[in-house]
């Protein structure tokens, strides 16, 4: 049987220093500190072991999230989860030849990874103290593996289909189409008063006009638009222009 004193111990170094060691204190429900059972009325399920525990065994955001009306995780099914996570980044980053860092946690959970999290499980279960409630705690986490994996792939499917562009009907490519228009040049010459209006010889070509001979001419644009044009586009003018 294990005392208040000793949880709290145990607590004390997982936090303190958590390295693989202290991740082995991941203890199970029945070791909680006993609450009163007037806390146990005020108290919410664990979403994980799906527990009804007093206020005393959440986290304070947590805690808030039960007053919210939504899922919250306890404190005892946190530290197991980060057990789990980092014991399935060790046994990755190993398989892999590589030396894995204390620091990091594996969170995708994936075909080609999902013999890491199974072993992680094992070990995270073997490390736990001794209790005859083992066999719960691997459920638990097994549990929370297959949620966690449907709720990763209904978010990656839905990514997916936020970025699938579904192609425009036809109509709209013919509404959106520049219509070509044709006219008797004769009656409109648009393309000399154009011409006139721009001060150029060639409508197709004024986008090539050599600004610096344009800048040395006394006289400004007479289009007020092509003046504001270059104007934006950074031209210096001469002070000729600006009166």
């Amino acid at each position: 049987m294990i005392h208040n004193e000793e949880l709290s111990a145990a607590l004390c170094v997982y936090y303190a220093k958590p390295d693989p060691s202290s991740l082995v204190s991941v203890l199970p429900h029945r070791l909680l500190p006993s609450a009163p059972a007037e806390s146990a009325v005020a108290g919410a399920c664990c979403k994980v072991c799906e527990r009804h525990l007093p206020a005393s065994s959440f986290h304070e955001k947590q805690w808030a999230r039960t007053q919210k009306g939504k899922l919250a995780c306890c404190s005892c099914c946190q530290r197991a989860i980060a057990a789990l996570k980092r014991e399935a980044y060790v046994a990755q980053t190993t398989s892999r030849g590589a030396s894995p860092d204390l620091n990091s946690f594996l969170e995708k959970i994936t075909d080609g990874n999902i013999q890491h999290w199974e072993l992680a499980i094992n070990l995270v279960v073997a490390k736990s103290i001794e209790t005859r409630e083992w066999a719960e705690l691997s459920a638990t986490l097994r549990r929370w593996l297959l949620a966690e994996r449907e709720f990763q792939e209904a978010e990656d499917r839905e990514s997916v289909s936020k970025r699938i562009v579904l192609p425009l009907p036809a109509w709209l490519h013919e509404v959106r189409t520049e219509r070509i228009l044709q006219y008797d040049a004769s009656r409109y010459p648009f393309e000399e008063i154009f011409c006139e209006m721009f001060e150029t010889s060639s409508l197709a070509d004024l986008h090539k006009a050599d600004l610096n001979k344009l800048r040395k001419t006394s006289q400004p644009p007479l289009c007020p638009t092509l003046l504001r044009a270059y104007r934006t586009a950074g031209i210096r003018r001469p002070k000729s222009w600006k009166h």
